[in-house]
C-alpha cells in the first residue's frame, strides 16, 4: 500500500526522529544537523533557502558566518547520510529533498487522501486499508524534539489536524463495516480530547446505539450540545441533531449490517512497542525473518530463540513495525514474562487482554481457557492480524494464543528452543546470537560516539560484553557517563577479569558487565541496587526506596537517579520503578552474595514493616469503622493527613506488592504475613479481589500455624471461608467457618466469634436454612452488644432482617433495617449505609412503594460507588433496573443489568451474577421477549443449581416458567413452577410459594382448566396479602372476573 517510497532511504518524523537506510540507522550529527534534516523532511521536494535555515536554526541572532555554516552542516549531512546516495540536492534558493516518498509524512497524507477519496466514491474497504495503513505510521508526536523550531512546531501542528481528519475518516469506514460497540472505548477518549469536533460525537452517539446502549447514544448527545453551547456559544448542527432524532426513533439506517464474510465486531489493535533507539545489525536476521514469514505463508508461526539479553524483543519489535501495513486488522502483542523471577503470565489473562483489544466487552469474555481460546480463533479467523508474544516460557506457553484462519502471523520470543511448537505446530525458527563483530563496534559507537573511544578500544569492549545486545547498552552508558576514565577503567576491569572468566558463557560476561556498571557506583547505590532485587513486587515508589536503602526520601531519590543514570532501574510510571529481568536476577543474586543475612534480614524487616503501617493507615482512612478489629493498639484519634480517595488509590496501586510480601514473608518474617493479611482483608472483601484474597490468607493461617499463632489461624479461616462462599462453595466455607468459631471461642475472642457468627449466618441463609441463619444472627447480636461493637450490631440486624424479609416478614424486616441504619449513621460506617438503604429499597418495592424504593437505591448507588464496593453497587444497580422494568423504561432496565452483570462477572461472583440473571430474565418478560427471557432464567437455574442456592433456583424455574407459558408450552411452564412450588415450601419462602402457584394457574388458565386456575389462584391470594405484595389486587382480579367457582 506505501508504495512509491524509495528502497534507499526512510525518514521518520511521525515519532522519534529517525533515519534509517538498509536496515541500519543513521546518525545524522549533533541537534542542529538533526533539525536540518527535519526541515528538508517538512519541505520535503521542496527547496529551503539558505535565509529559512539560518532563521529557524539560530533565530533572530544567527552568528556572522550562519550561511556558511549552512553549506557546512549540508555537506556533513551528504556524508552521514551516504548509504542514501544523493538525497540532498541543491536547487535554489537553497536545497531540497529529492525523495519525499522517503518521509513517513508524506505517505501519511497520500495514504490518507486516498482512503478519504476511495470513501467519497463509495469504496469502503479500500478507504479502509489506506486509512489504516496511513495510521499505522504513526509511532508518537511529529517532529517531537523539535521545539523551538517555528516551521518544525507549525508542520506538527498541521500534522495532527491531518491525523485526527483520517481517524474520523477511518471511524466512519468502520461503522460502514458494521462496528458499534467496539470504537466506543476510543470515540469516548476522542471526544474528552475533541469536544468541539461534532462529528467525532455523533459517530460516538451511533455506536453506542449500535452496542444497544440507547440511553448512553441519547446522554451522550446531551453532554455534546452542553460542550458545544459552554464552549462554542452554538447549538448542535442539523446534522447531529438528526442522529439524535433517529435513535429515538429507532431508525433501523443506524444498524447497518456487518460486510458478508466478515466479523461483525471489528476492533483494530495497534498495540506494538516502540522500537528501540539505534537498533543496529541484525539484516541476516531480518531478512531470515521475511524468507521464514513467505515461505510458511500469511499463516506464519515465527519463533526467535536465544539467550537472555540477546535482543530478541529489540528484533522481533523492529520486524514487527516493517511488516505492520501488511497486516491491516491490527497487531497485538503481550509481554508473557516467561522468565521472569516473580510470575509468569498465565495464557488466560494474555487471552484476557487480546479479547479486549479485539473488541470483546469483559461481561462477554468466556471464563474458561478452552472457551476462550475458542472465541479468540473465531474472532481472528477471517482477520490478518499480526500476533507478537514475547518472552514465552515453552510451547505450551505460547499454543493458545496461537489465532485462527490462515491470514495472521504470529512471531515468538524466548530462551526456550520451543521444539515442540516447530514439530507440532509448524513454527519456523530463526536462532539469534550475539551480535557479528561490525554490528556490536557500530552499536556502541552510536551509543558512546567517535570522540571518547576508537576503533580498537570499541571492538576491545564489544568482545568482553561478548557482543551481546544488553551488556553493550549498559557498558556504553558508563563510558557516557565517565568518559576516558570509565573506559580505562572497564579495560582494567577486563583484563583483571580474564582468568576468572576462562571458557565463561553469555550469563557470565553479563554478569561481568553488570559488575562493572555497580563497581563505579556509589557504595550506597551498590546497597539500595542489591537490595531492590530482594523486593517481592513489581515495581516499588520512592518512599518505599528510601525505606529499603535506610535514608530520607531526597536521599532514596537521589540514589534511585544514580541508579536510572546507570541503566539500572527504569521508570514505569508517576514515581513508579522497576527492574529488568536480568537485572532482578542479578541484584538478588549480589544481595545474597555481598549482603549479610543479618542486613538482609533488617532491610526486608524495615521494608514489610513500612508497608504494614502505610497499610494499615490506609486502611483506617478507608474503612474506619473496623479499626478495633485490624490492630491491637487502635486509639480513640489517629489522624492521617490521606484522604479516603488517596488511601484508596494507595491501596490499589500496591495491592500486588502487599499480596506479593504475604507469599515471600518467611522464616523470621512470616509474621508479616500474618499482619498484613489482618490489615487488608477488608480492602480485598470489599473491592471482589477473591484470588489474592485466597492467597492471601492461604499463606497467613499457613504462617499461623507455623508460628503457634490461634488467633491468626481463626481469622485465616475465617477470611478463607468468606471466598469459599464468594465463589458458591457454600460447603467449604461452612468448614471454615467452624473452625474458626470453635478457636475464637477457645480463646474467649468474643469480637470474632460474632464475626464468625455473622458470617456463618450468611452461609446459612444462602442455602435457605433460614431458621439457622437468625440463630447464628442472634447469638452474634447479643455478642456485639456485650462488646460493644455497635458496627457490628448493625450488621448482625440487618442480617437478620435480610432473613425476615426473604420469609416474608416484612414489617419485622423493616424494623430490623431502621434499627442497624440508625446505628450506621450515629457511626459513619458508610459501607453499611449504602448496604442498607439498598435492603430497605428491596423492602419498599416489595410493598409497591416504587418512588421511596427507588429513592433509597440511587443514594446506595452513590455511596457504593464512592467507596469502592463493587459487589453491592452493582446490587444497587439491578435493583433500581426492576423498578425501572415496572414503571416501562425498559431499555433502562436492561443498561442496568447488562452493566450489574458485567461486573459479577468479572469479579467472578457466581451469585451476584445469578441474581442479575433472574431480574434480567424479568426484564426481558416485561419487553414481551419471552425466548430471551428464556435463556436468561435457564441460565440462572443451571448456576443456582451449581452453587445450591434454592432461594435463586426457584426464582430462576418460575422466570422459566413464565417464559414457557407466554410461549404457549403450557405442559413446559408447569413442569418448571411445580419444581419451583417444591422448593419454596422446603425453604419456606413464602413470596416464591406464592409466584409458583400464581403461575401453575395462569398455566392451567391458558389450557381452559378454569377450575384447577380458580383453585391456584385462591392459594396465591392469601399470601399476597399477607405479604402486602402489589401482585395480590392482580390476583383478586382475576379471581373476581372469573367468578366464583
Amino acid at each position: 500500500m506505501t508504495g512509491r517510497r524509495t528502497p534507499d532511504i526512510d525518514l521518520r518524523v511521525l515519532g522519534p526522529f529517525e533515519a534509517e537506510a538498509a536496515g541500519v540507522l543513521l546518525d545524522p550529527g549533533g541537534p542542529r544537523l538533526r533539525a536540518m534534516l527535519a526541515l528538508l523532511a517538512a519541505y520535503a521536494g521542496r527547496p529551503v533557502s539558505v535565509p529559512v535555515f539560518v532563521s529557524e536554526l539560530w533565530g533572530p541572532e544567527p552568528p556572522p558566518d550562519a550561511e556558511r555554516t549552512v553549506r557546512t552542516y549540508v555537506s556533513r549531512l551528504r556524508r552521514a547520510l551516504a548509504p542514501a546516495t544523493g538525497l540532498i540536492g541543491t536547487r535554489a534558493p537553497g536545497y531540497v529533498l529529492l525523495a519525499p516518498e522517503s518521509v513517513d509524512a508524506v505517505r501519511f497524507r497520500r495514504l490518507a487522501r486516498e482512503g478519504h477519496t476511495a470513501l467519497a466514491d463509495g469504496a469502503a474497504e479500500a478507504g479502509r486499508e489506506r486509512l489504516t495503513a496511513a495510521l499505522g505510521l504513526w509511532r508518537g508526536t511529529a517532529y517531537a524534539e523539535f521545539d523551538g523550531i517555528a516551521a518544525l512546531e507549525a508542520e506538527r501542528t498541521r500534522l495532527a489536524r491531518v491525523r485526527l481528519d483520517a481517524v474520523q475518516d477511518r471511524v466512519d469506514a468502520d461503522l460502514l463495516a458494521g462496528l458499534g460497540g467496539e470504537l466506543v472505548a476510543e470515540l469516548t477518549d476522542l471526544t474528552a480530547a475533541h469536544s468541539a469536533h461534532e462529528r467525532l460525537w455523533g459517530q460516538l452517539m451511533t455506536a453506542l446505539y449500535r452496542a444497544g446502549r440507547q440511553a448512553d447514544a441519547l446522554e451522550t448527545f446531551r453532554q455534546a450540545r452542553y460542550e458545544l453551547v459552554e464552549n462554542a456559544g452554538v447549538e448542535p448542527s442539523p446534522a447531529l441533531t438528526d442522529i439524535q432524532r433517529r435513535i429515538l426513533a429507532h431508525d433501523p439506517r443506524l444498524l447497518a449490517a456487518p460486510r458478508p464474510g466478515r466479523a461483525s465486531g471489528t476492533a483494530r489493535p495497534a498495540q506494538l512497542p516502540p522500537v528501540v533507539p539505534q537498533f543496529t545489525g541484525r539484516q541476516a536476521e531480518l531478512a531470515a525473518l521475511d524468507a521464514a514469514a513467505e515461505q510458511a505463508g500469511p499463516a506464519a508461526v515465527l519463533a526467535v530463540c536465544g539467550t537472555a539479553g540477546v535482543g530478541k524483543t529489540a528484533l522481533v519489535v523492529h520486524w514487527a513495525h516493517r511488516v505492520a501495513a501488511r497486516f491491516p486488522d491490527g497487531q497485538l502483542y503481550v509481554n508473557l514474562q516467561g522468565f521472569d523471577p516473580g510470575r509468569v503470565l498465565p495464557a488466560e489473562e494474555a487471552l484476557r487482554g487480546f479479547l479486549t483489544a479485539l473488541g470483546v466487552a469483559a461481561e462477554h469474555q468466556p471464563d474458561t481457557l478452552q472457551t476462550q481460546v475458542a472465541l479468540y480463533r473465531s474472532l481472528t479467523a477471517e482477520k490478518r492480524v499480526l500476533v507478537v508474544l514475547d518472552n514465552a516460557r515453552d510451547a505450551a506457553h505460547v499454543r493458545p494464543l496461537l489465532p485462527g484462519g490462515p491470514g495472521s502471523s504470529v512471531a515468538i520470543t524466548s530462551r526456550d528452543e520451543l521444539v515442540g511448537l516447530v514439530a507440532r505446530d509448524g513454527a519456523r525458527r530463526i536462532a539469534l546470537d550475539v551480535l557479528g563483530p561490525w554490528e556490536a563496534v557500530e552499536l556502541l559507537r552510536q551509543l558512546v560516539g567517535d570522540r571518547v573511544a576508537g576503533p580498537a578500544e570499541l571492538e576491545d569492549l564489544a568482545a568482553h560484553c561478548a557482543r551481546l545486545p544488553l551488556a553493550l547498552r549498559v557498558a556504553a552508558e558508563l563510558v557516557v557517563r565517565r568518559g576516558r576514565v570509565g573506559l580505562e577503567d572497564l579495560a582494567d576491569e577486563r583484563r583483571r577479569l580474564d582468568l576468572l572468566e576462562a571458557g565463561a558463557d553469555d550469563a557470565t560476561a553479563v554478569r561481568a558487565v553488570f559488575s562493572w556498571s555497580e563497581r563505579h557506583l556509589p557504595p550506597a547505590a551498590n546497597r539500595l541496587f542489591w537490595l531492590l532485587g530482594l523486593h517481592p513486587g513489581q515495581d516499588v515508589d520512592s518512599e518505599a526506596v528510601a525505606v529499603l536503602a535506610g535514608t530520607d526520601a531526597h536521599g532514596g531519590r537521589l540514589l534511585l537517579d544514580v541508579l536510572q543514570g546507570a541503566h539500572l532501574v527504569e521508570a514505569s510510571g508517576t514515581d513508579r520503578w522497576t527492574m529488568h529481568d536480568l537485572l532482578r536476577a542479578f541484584a538478588r543474586e549480589r544481595a545474597l552474595q555481598r549482603l549479610t543475612e543479618a542486613d538482609r534480614l533488617s532491610a526486608l524487616k524495615n521494608l514489610y514493616e513500612f508497608y504494614l503501617s502505610a497499610a494499615l493507615a490506609a486502611m483506617d482512612v478507608v474503612f474506619p469503622e473496623s479499626v478495633r478489629w485490624r490492630r491491637d493498639d487502635a486509639g480513640p484519634d489517629r489522624p492521617s493527613p490521606a484522604s479516603a480517595v488517596a488511601a484508596k488509590a494507595w491501596l490499589d496501586t500496591e495491592r500486588l506488592t502487599l499480596v506479593a510480601i504475604t507469599r515471600t514473608a518467611d522464616g523470621e518474617l512470616a509474621g508479616y504475613a500474618v499482619k498484613l493479611a489482618r490489615a487488608i482483608d477488608q480492602y480485598l472483601s470489599v473491592g471482589y479481589h477473591n484470588a489474592d484474597a485466597f492467597s492471601v490468607h492461604r499463606r497467613a493461617l499457613s504462617a499461623a500455624e507455623r508460628l503457634g499463632d490461634p488467633g491468626g489461624q481463626a481469622r485465616g479461616l475465617l477470611e478463607l471461608g468468606r471466598s469459599h462462599a464468594r465463589s458458591g462453595a457454600y460447603g467449604d466455607a461452612d468448614e471454615h467457618y467452624r473452625r474458626a468459631l470453635e478457636l475464637f471461642r477457645r480463646l474467649g475472642d468474643r469480637a470474632g466469634e460474632a464475626r464468625t457468627l455473622i458470617a456463618l449466618g450468611h452461609n446459612e441463609g444462602r442455602v435457605r436454612r433460614y431458621h439457622d441463619a437468625l440463630a447464628s444472627y442472634g447469638q452474634a447480636l447479643v455478642l456485639n452488644r456485650e462488646v460493644g461493637d455497635r458496627v457490628q450490631e448493625a450488621v448482625a440486624l440487618a442480617s437478620i432482617g435480610q432473613v425476615q424479609h426473604s420469609m416474608g416478614r416484612h414489617e419485622d424486616a423493616v424494623s430490623c433495617y431502621r434499627q442497624a441504619a440508625a446505628i450506621y449513621a450515629e457511626t459513619g460506617q458508610r459501607v453499611g449505609q449504602g448496604r442498607i438503604l439498598n435492603d430497605l429499597g428491596n423492602a419498599l418495592q416489595s410493598y409497591g412503594r416504587l418512588q421511596e424504593a427507588y429513592d433509597h437505591h440511587e443514594r446506595a448507588l452513590r455511596i457504593l460507588h464512592d467507596i469502592g464496593d463493587r459487589a453491592a453497587e452493582s446490587i444497587a444497580r439491578t435493583d433500581l433496573g426492576r423498578i425501572l422494568s415496572r414503571w416501562g423504561r425498559h431499555t433502562e432496565a436492561l443498561e442496568h443489568h447488562r452493566q450489574a452483570i458485567a461486573v459479577f462477572r468479572e469479579i467472578g461472583d457466581p451469585v451476584g451474577e445469578t441474581e442479575v440473571l433472574v431480574n434480567l430474565g424479568i426484564a426481558y418478560e416485561d419487553t414481551g421477549r419471552h425466548r430471551e427471557a428464556g435463556e436468561a432464567h435457564q441460565q440462572a437455574q443451571t448456576l443456582a443449581a451449581k452453587l445450591g442456592d434454592r432461594r435463586l433456583e426457584c426464582a430462576a424455574l418460575n422466570g422459566q416458567g413464565r417464559a414457557a407459558c407466554a410461549a404457549g408450552r403450557s405442559a413446559e411452564a408447569l413442569s418448571h413452577h411445580e419444581q419451583a412450588l417444591a422448593h419454596a415450601r422446603a425453604i419456606e419462602d413464602r413470596e416464591q410459594e406464592a409466584r409458583s402457584l400464581d403461575g401453575m394457574a395462569a398455566a392451567h388458565a391458558r389450557t381452559g382448566a378454569a377450575t384447577e386456575a380458580h383453585r391456584l389462584w385462591s392459594a396465591a391470594l392469601p399470601i399476597y396479602d399477607d405479604l402486602c405484595m402489589p401482585e395480590a389486587a392482580e390476583v383478586r382480579e382475576r379471581l373476581t372476573s372469573a367468578g366464583p367457582e
